[in-house]
């Protein structure tokens, strides 16, 4: 991850590759310049704690914020004011491919069904209440898939469908 961390007038670009390993030293780029860095916790609360930087040990506080980054970093004694600019996701994420949902929709349990709330031809949104089924003295809701035109409608009111019998399409 890449943080840009303003400290007063300055702004400092950290790069930590990959997820911090709390177990062992990790490498950690401040400005272009490269710190062994271990961390270790020495309270409960985690405000208090060890750090190894390239060999040497420094005892740290932290207060933090309330979603969970530091507000103020407390290194021998003095402190420094932190503000988290910006944090860049370094992890290669593909492009996502388009999602081909299947409009059709089977019965997840054996019921009855006992009402039919929307009639074939007419548009739905993805979420939709479709059709009540009743199983085991429970009335379950069954949804669209996607958003679309009802295809057909396989099982009326009064229907018994087992499972994996076809209850609607949505195309």
């Amino acid at each position: 991850m890449k943080y840009q961390v303003i400290q007063g007038d300055a702004k400092h670009s950290v790069n930590i590759e990959g997820k911090y390993d709390f177990a062992k030293t990790s490498p950690i780029e401040v400005d272009k310049n490269t710190y062994d860095v271990k961390i270790e916790e020495t309270d409960l609360s985690g405000s208090m704690k060890t750090v190894m930087i390239n060999h040497r040990i420094y005892r740290v506080s932290v207060k933090k914020r309330g979603d969970g980054f530091p507000e103020e970093v407390i290194l021998k004694g003095v402190p420094y004011k932190v503000d988290i600019d910006r944090i860049e996701s370094t992890r290669y994420r593909p492009p996502a491919s388009p999602k081909n949902i299947p409009g059709d929709v089977s019965a997840s349990m054996p019921g009855q069904v006992i009402n039919v709330l929307v009639n074939e031809g007419e548009s739905v949104e993805e979420g939709q209440a479709i059709l009540i089924l009743e199983a085991m003295k429970m009335e379950n809701e069954i949804l669209a898939p996607k958003a679309g035109k009802l295809k057909s409608i396989a099982s009326k009111e009064g229907t018994l469908v087992m499972k994996g019998d076809l209850l609607f399409e949505v195309e």
